[in-house]
């Protein structure tokens, strides 16, 4: 007895990650029911798995820290792709609560969400910052593009106000 998914994942390890689409699925189900097993989705819901910014990607996102309507101080500049915000809420103690980046860059959500986690707690100065920033973005697991140096993302958030 094989699964929906075992069957489909056979003919492309892809399908299910958002790599194939829709009509290359429908076209694998009404092959799969041709073959006459039965349909069994188990599995079809459980996550692979996936490196710790991913994980991290996935609980801000379902558990996110604050709503954005608390973000009050923002900062924006000009990037390479067009313009980067950042926005922040700050603890009665003056350190980060919160901070989400929007705008015209391209970065992996984990990545993201890694950035996140390590400024919450954090003071809002130069030097945490970028020991935060460095720390996400200054290997090979995370990428940022759009706001040049890793420098410009530093400032960029330690200048909000």
């Amino acid at each position: 007895k094989g699964t929906v998914v075992e069957f489909v994942q056979q003919r492309d390890p892809m399908a299910g990650r958002g790599a194939v689409p829709l009509d290359q699925v429908r076209d694998r189900l009404r092959s799969f029911r041709a073959t006459g097993l039965p349909l069994d989705f188990e599995g079809a819901l459980s996550p692979p798995p996936y490196p710790r910014g991913r994980e991290l990607a996935i609980s801000n996102r379902l558990n996110g820290p604050t709503p954005r309507a608390t973000l009050t101080l923002k900062n924006r500049i000009a990037s390479q792709l067009g313009a980067i915000e950042a926005a922040v809420a700050l603890n009665p103690d003056r350190t980060i609560e919160a901070t989400r980046l929007s705008g015209d860059f391209i970065a992996n959500s984990p990545g993201i969400a890694e950035l996140e986690s390590a400024l919450r707690g954090r003071t809002l100065d130069l030097p945490s910052i970028s020991n935060a920033v460095t720390g996400t973005f200054g290997h090979h697991d995370n990428f940022f593009l759009g706001a040049g140096e890793l420098s410009n993302l530093v400032r960029l958030i330690a200048g909000v106000n």
